[in-house]
């Protein structure tokens, strides 16, 4: 039987959490992100 994939759109909170269940139930997941970070809203950089 061949699994397909996962993919994931966004890299905010909510698609980290989702990808994680996923992944800990057995499913291959992928994340995309257009930006160079993880993290979405939440995430701090620099100044």
């Amino acid at each position: 039987m061949r699994q397909r994939g996962i993919v994931i759109v966004g890299a905010g909170p909510g698609g980290l959490a989702a990808s994680l269940l996923l992944a800990a139930a057995g499913l291959k997941v992928t994340v995309v992100e257009r930006l160079d970070r993880v993290g979405g809203r939440t995430s701090s950089h620099g100044a």
